[in-house]
């Protein structure tokens, strides 16, 4: 199964976002148009998320005066279509970016995974099924999606058997409440587990939309060297970061849903 994982798309992204304030903004859209699947400008995922979430979009408006587009870029080995995108005044413009690879199809429809940011902080992805019909693109069912740590997409692809298989990322308090009403009622985000955005911890790893496997974020070890015994000085966020080193450093490198949950007992007991 060839995965792509969302950090070195992210980098990817940012090269494109770092063109794209040094380059006069182009509408032209020339050089990599002949890439794009199905005709789907990056854009027009742009449009889908940052406009309110809409579900359809016509092609050809995906493009408008509000937007102007610095760079376009394909990736052959990702099969990652980006666009950098600038906007606002001349005095005080705003950039972003948004890219998107087709990754297969299934009886939902074509499988996207999609990346974009809006000049701010947060990098959103999203994996979604959809049909273009007639010059429309349709959303025909979201299956995942957040802000980088917050439930982004970690990875995304289809098996030999065509199951679709794909990861979200997951912060603290995700692994430690992740399908458990009862701890999510004890556990508080923040006051007690950090669920930061930028906090990767694991990944939740979902077949055809069913949770099966849970893991560790493979640059947890580097994360706790660097940051020492434990990320956060709060007594149950250090409690909680021994443990994961604990079993970071284990021979154990996946959990079935059911073998974390006896995990998260054994922190809860121990740490709060």
């Amino acid at each position: 199964m060839n995965i792509l994982r969302l950090p070195s798309l992210l980098i990817l992204l940012a090269i494109i976002t770092g063109l794209a304030a040094c380059e006069k903004p182009n509408n032209n859209n020339e050089g990599t148009t002949s890439h794009f699947y199905k005709d789907i400008h990056p854009l027009c995922i742009y449009r889908l998320a940052g406009d309110g979430g809409q579900d359809s979009i016509d092609l050809d408006q995906c493009i408008t005066s509000d937007l102007d587009v610095t760079e376009l870029s394909y990736d052959s080995g990702k099969n990652l279509n980006t666009a950098g995108f600038q906007y606002g005044t001349d005095e005080y413009p705003s950039r972003g970016f948004v890219g998107y690879r087709y990754i297969g199809s299934n009886s939902d429809g074509d499988i996207l995974e999609t990346f974009w940011n809006g000049g701010g902080s947060g990098v959103f992805s999203t994996l979604m099924a959809v049909n273009v019909s007639d010059g429309v693109l349709k959303v025909q069912k979201y299956y995942a999606g957040g802000d980088r740590c917050n439930g982004g997409i970690a990875t995304a692809d289809f098996t030999a058997q065509n199951t679709l298989v794909y990861g979200q990322h997951l912060t603290p308090y995700d692994l430690m409440t992740f399908s458990r009403e009862d701890l999510t009622q004890k556990v508080k985000a923040f006051d007690d587990i950090t669920a930061c955005a930028a906090c990767c911890y694991g990944v939740l790893e979902f077949e055809n939309g069913t949770p099966r496997t849970v893991y560790l974020d493979e640059n947890i070890t580097e994360k706790f060297i660097s940051h020492g015994s434990a990320m956060s000085e709060p007594a149950k966020q250090a409690c909680f970061d021994r443990h994961i080193m604990t079993l970071a450093n284990s021979a154990k490198s996946r959990w079935t849903v059911e073998e974390w949950k006896a995990v998260q007992d054994e922190i809860y007991t121990q740490c709060f």
